[in-house]
């Protein structure tokens, strides 16, 4: 060994030191996600999905009273096809498949008119029923 160079144990030592870090780093090495912690991930995402369907029923219910008030008919043709053209685009640029996609819309359009025709068929709007109340005769 030449002074103030390492020796060639040194660098051995370095190497066997540097090759342990580098295990250490490899993808094989992470931590890796349980089932259970998988499964509790999809939970949330279920949740979430439940959440904005939610609020997608409750823009459903309301539509249907401004139809209703509108006379205007529950089902609207085209738009229902604009509609499912541009969830069709979504499903392709998040990659999903399109049969998937079209399958749920479907159903959530299905459930989304018959809300608003549950809605058209409701009684009148509170103000229309105090309206009714204030024209009864008194006895």
């Amino acid at each position: 060994m030449i002074s103030g160079l390492v020796s060639d144990q040194g660098v051995a030592l370095a190497w066997e030191r540097a090759a342990v870090r580098r295990r250490k780093m490899e993808p094989e090495s992470l931590p890796k996600p349980r089932k259970r912690d998988l499964r509790g991930m999809i939970d949330e995402y279920d949740l979430q999905i439940l959440s904005a369907l939610a609020r997608r029923i409750e823009a459903a219910r309301r539509i249907g009273e401004i139809k209703r008030r509108q006379s205007a008919p529950v089902a609207d043709p085209d738009r229902e096809k604009r509609m499912l053209k541009r969830r069709e685009d979504w499903a392709k640029s998040l990659n999903l498949p399109p049969d998937f996609v079209e399958e749920l819309f479907a159903v959530i359009l299905k459930h989304s008119t018959r809300i608003q025709a549950e809605t058209e068929r409701k009684a009148p709007l509170v103000s229309s029923k105090i309206t009714e109340i204030n024209e009864m005769p008194i006895e």
